[in-house]
C-alpha cells in the first residue's frame, strides 16, 4: 500500500512539472495572445511592436541568455497594458518589453530570457 502511494505521489509531481512552463520562458497562451494583439492593432501598434523596426542586424541579439546591446536598450518600450494584462506574470526581477517589433522577456540587467517572435 505505501509503495502504491509513493508512486502515486511521483507520478503527480512528474505530471504537475511537465504541465507548468519553466519560470522565464513564454508558453503558447503568451504567444497566442501576443499574435492575436498585434493582428488586431497592426494598423496603430505602439513604439517597439511596430513593424518597420523589426531589423534584421537586431535578431543576432535577441536570443534567450544574451544581454541587449546597449543601442538596443535605447529601443526598448513597456509592453502595452492591454497586452501585458494577458501575459503570464513575468518572474521576480524581470519584465516584458517590445523592443524591435517583439515581446521580450528581460531581467533587471537586459538579459533576454525569452522572445516572442512576431511572423513575418
Amino acid at each position: 500500500m505505501k509503495i502504491r502511494w509513493v508512486i502515486f505521489s511521483m507520478m503527480v509531481l512528474l505530471l504537475t512539472a511537465m504541465a507548468t512552463p519553466l519560470a522565464g520562458q513564454y508558453n503558447d497562451h503568451d504567444r497566442q495572445v501576443t499574435k492575436e494583439y498585434i493582428d488586431k492593432h497592426h494598423d496603430s501598434l505602439p513604439a517597439g511592436l511596430k513593424e518597420e523596426e523589426r531589423k534584421p542586424e537586431n535578431e543576432e541579439h535577441l536570443k534567450a541568455g544574451v544581454v541587449l546591446a546597449p543601442e538596443l536598450r535605447r529601443e526598448v518600450h513597456p509592453v502595452p497594458p492591454a497586452l501585458a494584462h494577458n501575459l503570464s506574470k513575468p518572474p521576480a526581477g524581470c519584465k516584458h518589453v517590445a523592443v524591435s517589433g517583439h515581446v521580450v522577456l528581460v531581467d533587471k540587467k537586459y538579459v533576454v530570457k525569452d522572445v516572442i517572435h512576431p511572423e513575418h
